[in-house]
């Protein structure tokens, strides 16, 4: 009996004592415990991998941020790491990290690449557009859409009247000519006049593969190549056709009231435009070219 008794008194010392001493190894309010907590330090690398992750999502909207993928994978490599040699909070950070940079980088290059094939689709059309309004002999059409948005004649403006003045109108921007001289300079183009020659005449092939495109700030540029095939005179009172490469440049100006295309540039890869009145390849005179008057 005296036995048992004494070991009963012995089972409740030791609980006693297990009790007091993990009540004093509790956090006794200072701050110096709590700044030593666990007595490992946070893993600043791998707060550095979950935020240039988390701002790597973003490189869609803001494509210079893209290389924050680079650093995010970094931070969280060299994090792993350094826990290895000296254990430390929240590392499972870097994990996360390199998670959030890796879909945010492949989420943006895909939305990038389906951007940039849509804008692509929408210039190709657009420059094939404005070349079948030079094969119908809509000259004035497509000179309104060689200017920018901003500077073309308001709709309903009698276009044919329009690019008879010779004095720029007060509505117009100072940094474009004169209706008529940018009709002139339009109509001097070898490649231009040999498509209004040719008009019907003419076949076109858009050339895909060829097709350029370039981006910069609120600007989208496309260069799309078609294969033409004019019908022109071939000097003894018959006519040939003759393949070239034309080129037409489209861009997209982004807008406050939104977004434009027109074309820049056209270029015959071919046979270079010269400032001389001519169709494309051939010296001296041109044919007369038929007017939209003539047309109707």
């Amino acid at each position: 009996m005296h036995s048992e008794a004494g070991l009963s008194n012995g089972a409740e010392i030791r609980i006693f004592n297990t009790i007091m001493n993990k009540a004093e190894s509790r956090w006794d309010g200072s701050e110096d415990e709590l700044s030593g907590y666990d007595g490992r330090p946070i893993s600043l690398l791998a707060i550095v991998s979950v935020v240039s992750g988390l701002l790597a999502g973003l490189a869609y909207i803001l494509p210079a941020l893209g290389f924050l993928f680079i650093v995010s994978f970094a931070a969280a490599v060299a994090a792993i790491f350094s826990n290895r040699r000296e254990p430390k909070l929240l590392v499972w950070l870097a994990y996360v990290g390199v998670f959030v940079a890796t879909v945010g980088t492949v989420w943006s290059l895909t939305t990038r690449t389906m951007y940039h094939n849509h804008m692509v689709a929408l210039g190709e059309k657009f420059a094939e557009e404005w070349v079948q309004l030079l094969i119908k002999g809509q000259i004035h059409e497509a000179i309104c859409l060689r200017m920018d948005y901003m500077d073309r004649p308001l709709e309903g403006v009698d276009l044919a009247e329009y690019f008879e003045q010779a004095v720029r109108p007060p509505d117009s921007s100072e940094s474009i000519p004169p209706p008529l001289e940018m009709k002139e300079g339009f109509l001097d183009s070898k490649t231009v006049r040999s498509f209004l020659v040719s008009g019907s005449n003419t076949t076109i092939r858009l050339l895909p593969e060829r097709t350029k495109f370039s981006e910069q700030q609120g600007i989208f540029d496309v260069e799309v190549f078609f294969e033409v095939e004019f019908l022109l005179e071939d000097g003894q009172g018959g006519f040939r056709r003759r393949a070239q490469t034309v080129s037409a440049s489209a861009r997209r100006i982004q807008y406050t009231s939104g977004a434009h295309w027109h074309i820049s540039r056209i270029f015959n890869h071919s046979s270079p435009d010269m400032p001389k009145l001519g169709v494309a390849g051939d010296e001296g005179d041109s044919p007369e070219i038929p007017m939209d008057d003539d047309k109707q």
